[in-house]
């Protein structure tokens, strides 16, 4: 029993226990719910309850016996019934069409634009594979701002943001936080693109915008170095609202933002100053005073 398989049938007006069970049937050609729950693995308090239900949608013959067995009866006969559902309903839609078309006149207002898709990706993995599919689309530019690992994760990718700039002439941007910790990072991404610094931000997030077509929002769950393990939740979109919002935000994160160059310039100090403030902080009172 494949989960595409599964997938397949919810599509069709079952349920996930529905679609199971069914497959199960099929595979058993004829067997007692207890057969059914052991192979589709549907609790068995449930599975009396999701065969009437296959039942009433035309799915399940009954053979009455004691115990009851079933069969599975053909899918394609609920495919037809669904199908002319469908055709009900499109024809509804387009009786509504001619019954409220016109209802708004034009008025000169400006014209709002269509929302676009949104995706939920789930997982390191599945992050990171959306964001190469992004950066293997991209015509124009790439711009990345997150916290301090982000360029961790973009260099993952380095060969192809190389031959994305160098040979294709994308636009690359990167900022974040640069510190001691992520200074190797910073003079990979250097290679390939213009680095800033970014003061603040919060842990684990980041936003990559590619030809200002399309945003992955992203937070890293934890916010570790690991590039194959994590709970990270991510949402993509090619909503022209909001990938306008977010370049925006972009934008004036990037104006007057310090190079790299000239931060790791001022790291040592910076680091200097840090560790005195630190062991000051450790000085006992008394000796404090």
């Amino acid at each position: 029993m494949k989960e595409s398989e599964i997938e397949k049938l919810q599509e069709y007006d079952l349920t996930e226990y529905e679609a199971k069970a069914y497959l199960a049937l099929v595979e058993l050609e004829e067997a007692t719910a207890r057969e059914v729950a052991d192979v589709s693995r549907v609790p068995r308090t449930k599975i009396y309850g999701v065969i009437d239900d296959l039942h009433e949608k035309s799915l399940v013959e009954v053979i009455p016996e004691r115990p009851k067995r079933f069969l599975p009866r053909p899918f394609d006969q609920h495919l037809e019934r669904f199908e002319e559902r469908y055709e009900q309903r499109l024809a509804q839609i387009e009786e509504d069409r001619a019954r409220f078309d016109g209802l708004v006149e034009s008025d000169g207002s400006p014209t709002i634009q269509g929302a676009g898709d949104f995706r939920i990706h789930k997982g390191r993995k599945n992050v990171l594979n959306k964001m190469m599919e992004m950066i293997e689309e991209a015509e124009k530019s790439v711009w990345l701002l997150g916290a301090a690992n982000a360029p961790l994760r973009l260099n993952y990718y380095s060969p192809l943001m190389h031959d994305k700039t160098t040979e294709e002439g994308v636009l690359a941007r990167v900022q974040c936080p640069i510190l001691a910790r992520n200074r190797m990072d910073i003079e990979e991404a250097r290679q390939y693109a213009d680095v800033r610094h970014r003061d603040s931000g919060a842990a684990g997030s980041s936003v990559l915008v590619v030809d200002a077509s399309q945003v992955l929002m992203t937070h890293y769950i934890p916010d570790d170095t690991h590039l194959f393990k994590g709970e990270d939740v991510a949402m993509w979109t090619d909503d022209p609202a909001l990938v306008e919002d977010q370049t925006e935000l972009l934008s004036e994160a990037w104006t007057g933002a310090r190079t790299a160059r000239k931060r790791l310039e001022e790291l040592p100090q910076v680091e200097a100053e840090e560790a005195a403030a630190d062991e000051q902080a450790t000085v006992p009172p008394a000796e404090a005073e």
